[in-house]
């Protein structure tokens, strides 16, 4: 090991190629551990999408030492959690214990990540459980219309597809498909083990390494995927759901670096992503036109950009569509002060209520190193934060962020002839 592994935040390359991070956090009674890898749904092949988030599921059924009950109840019997994801970009497998018991949860995510065994007989069973989650989020008109609104962003592109897949799509998978990804995909020199608590990195590493195993060096399957280049549009689709969704969306065209990150994190809560932010104040409580407002920064490897959310029933979307025109227009205009500082002042603050949680810090240490390749101190994004100029952001914001740049997705009843009431181009 190198002197590195004794400082209290770093990074050390163990054995087969998997990348350790960590942030020692002194005097801290909980730990959480993760492995995390840069594969997700995109990786599905064209038919069979659900794929990854499949496996993600299927890991938790059985591995050399434990059956699936077993494996849980080492974590839940100590009060701890255990948890999984899968997103577009991403897939991770988490823990979080009193931090006595760190090696329990690593000796649980190595057995998960690495011995499963794929049981014949929990096949069916949780693909009727992963179709009833699909059956479930297609009732689900804010998740079907976000859905709907990334397809259309760029057609086809095999980042932008469901998660879960579709019903038909899940249908057609083998356990076969299965074991496949996740040898392919899931690798040891694909590995990002990552980490927060009050333990010695030397100690962890060498826990890695004895638990793990020797095994034979493979190279992790890597996948040729096509440039995502997002496109304007205004689009819509009837349903029979009670309320309308209307989703839009400004894209970045540039790889986001983590001041431009920060600074549309800053863009986004004032914009809509707080009850103080200019979309929340207007639109719901100065004009009483929608139910729900909420915004999100969306980040790929190539862009980024900013995606807002509104609910509102069909008697008031033509008016809301008005509005929100008007609240576009003035973007050609930026922030106040006022408005800047204030989000400015929400986004650090969350950054240090967040640091309160061994879980935040470690997802923290993964998502930077997975994006940046860089792991900086809490209190170094607090002060990023801080620091972070209107102006310079501005003058490369203010051109995406333009009625005509804008994609739009109006989803519910009498959808279209809404949007032509409203005028919208």
């Amino acid at each position: 090991m190198s002197s590195l592994t004794r400082e209290l935040l770093g990074r050390q390359t163990l054995r087969y190629g998997t990348e350790m991070l960590w942030e020692v956090l002194p005097g801290h009674q909980v730990a959480s551990l993760g492995f995390f890898y840069s594969v997700g749904s995109r990786e599905d092949p064209v038919g069979k999408e659900g794929l990854a988030h499949f496996v993600e599921h299927f890991l938790f059924k059985g591995t050399r030492s434990f059956s699936a009950t077993n494996l849980t109840r080492e974590i839940e019997r100590l009060g701890g959690e255990i948890n999984a994801y899968t997103d577009r970009t991403e897939m991770g497998f988490t823990c979080t214990v009193p931090v006595a018991s760190w090696e329990t949860a690593l000796m649980v995510l190595i057995e998960l990540c690495c011995f499963p065994t794929f049981p014949q007989q929990e096949f069916q069973k949780e693909k009727n459980v992963i179709l009833s989650e699909i059956k479930s989020a297609n009732e689900d008109p804010e998740e079907l219309s976000y859905d709907l609104f990334l397809s259309q962003i760029h057609p086809g592109h095999p980042e932008l597809h469901p998660v879960g897949g579709t019903v038909f799509s899940v249908e057609q998978l083998t356990l076969e498909d299965l074991s496949t990804w996740k040898w392919e995909f899931l690798r040891d020199d694909a590995l990002v083990f990552a980490w927060s608590g009050d333990i010695d990195p030397v100690t962890v590493a060498s826990r890695f390494e004895l638990l793990r195993g020797v095994r034979e060096q493979t190279v992790a399957k890597q996948r040729s995927l096509p440039v995502l280049k997002p496109r304007t549009f205004v689009s819509y689709e009837n349903s029979d759901f009670q309320m309308l969704q209307v989703i839009l969306g400004w894209h970045y065209l540039q790889k986001p670096e983590i001041s431009t990150s920060l600074a549309l994190q800053v863009f986004s809560t004032f914009w809509a992503e707080t009850m103080i932010s200019r979309l929340f104040q207007n639109l719901r409580e100065n004009l009483g036109l929608c139910y729900a407002v909420g915004s999100q920064v969306w980040e790929t490897e190539g862009l980024s950009g900013v995606h807002t959310f509104l609910s509102a029933s069909p008697e008031q979307a033509k008016e809301l569509l008005v509005a929100l025109r008007l609240q576009i227009k003035e973007l050609e205009h930026p922030p106040t002060i006022q408005e800047w500082e204030d989000a400015k002042n929400a986004l650090a603050g969350s950054l240090l209520i967040a640091s309160e949680r061994s879980e935040a810090r470690m997802l923290r240490l993964f998502a930077h190193w997975n994006r940046w390749r860089h792991i900086p101190l809490w209190g170094e994004t607090y002060q990023q934060i801080l620091s972070l100029e209107r102006e310079p952001f501005w003058s490369t914001w203010k051109n995406a962020c333009q009625l005509d740049q804008t994609s739009l997705l109006l989803w519910g009843k009498g959808a279209q002839k809404i949007l032509r009431k409203a005028g919208w181009p």
